[in-house]
C-alpha cells in the first residue's frame, strides 16, 4: 500500500529498493521540430536541468541517482560521462550551469520558441515510472521558461494517448522512460538510437552512429 511504502521509506531508507530493474528515465525531445531540431537547444537544456532536483522531486536518492547518458551506473559498458554540468572533467554530474545554458539559446535564437511539454498522469501507466513524473515535468517547463522558452505543460490523462502520440512523434518533449529486457548496452544503445529503430522515439537518425553502433555489435561477439 501507499501509505506503507511511505512509512518504509520514511524509516528504513536505505532498506527499501522499488525495482532492481536498470530503469532509465529521460526526458525526450522531438529532434524532427524546432526549436529541439537545434542541438544548441538540446545542449542548453541539458546545461540547466538540475538532476539533482529532479532526484529529489522523484523520492529522493534513496530510489534513484541522476545520471547523464543512457546507460545506467554499474551496468555493463558504462564509463562515467557527463559533459553537460558545471565539472565535465569529472564525469559525473556536478551542478547545472545555467549561464552556459541561456547563452546556448542566445546563440541558437531561439528565445521565445513555442514547447509544448507532455506527461501522462494516469494510475494505470507502467509502475516503474514514478507518479511525481508530473512534478519532474511541471519543473521542466520552470526550467525551459528560465532559459528564454514560452513552455507549456500538458497533461494528458489517458496514458495510451500519451505513449501513442510520443511513438507516432506527436510529442514535443516528454518524459519516457527505458528498461532492458536482456541485460547489455545493446538494448539501449540500438534499440534507443539506431536509424529505423521503432523504439527510436526521439527520431534520431544519423549514419555515423549506425556506423558506431553496428561496429560495436561486431565486436560484442568477441
Amino acid at each position: 500500500e501507499p501509505d506503507d511504502l511511505a512509512a518504509l521509506r520514511a524509516e528504513h531508507p536505505d532498506q527499501v529498493v522499488l525495482s532492481a530493474l536498470p530503469f532509465v528515465h529521460y526526458v525526450g525531445m522531438d529532434l524532427r521540430k524546432p526549436p529541439f531540431d537545434d542541438v544548441l537547444v538540446r545542449q542548453a537544456i541539458n546545461f540547466a536541468i538540475d538532476r539533482d532536483r529532479v532526484v529529489e522531486l522523484l523520492g529522493a536518492s534513496t530510489s534513484w541517482r541522476p545520471a547523464c547518458q543512457i546507460l545506467p551506473p554499474n551496468f555493463q559498458g558504462h564509463e562515467p560521462f557527463c559533459p553537460y554540468t558545471q565539472d565535465p572533467q569529472s564525469g559525473v554530474w556536478s551542478a547545472p550551469d545555467l549561464d552556459r545554458a541561456r547563452a546556448l539559446i542566445d546563440e541558437a535564437g531561439a528565445a521565445g520558441a513555442t514547447v509544448t511539454v507532455s506527461v501522462s498522469d494516469d494510475p494505470a501507466i507502467n509502475h516503474e515510472i514514478p507518479p511525481e513524473r508530473v512534478d519532474v515535468m511541471r519543473y521542466v517547463v520552470e526550467v525551459m521558461n528560465d532559459l528564454g522558452l514560452r513552455a507549456e505543460l500538458q497533461i494528458i490523462h489517458d496514458v495510451d494517448e500519451y505513449a501513442g502520440g510520443i511513438f507516432a512523434g506527436e510529442r514535443h518533449a516528454y518524459m519516457f522512460g527505458w528498461a532492458p529486457d536482456y541485460p547489455r548496452a545493446s538494448n539501449f544503445i540500438e534499440l534507443l538510437f539506431l536509424c529505423g529503430s521503432p523504439w527510436n522515439v526521439s527520431q534520431l537518425c544519423s549514419e555515423s552512429i549506425d556506423a558506431r553502433i553496428d561496429e560495436a555489435l561486431r565486436l560484442e561477439a568477441t
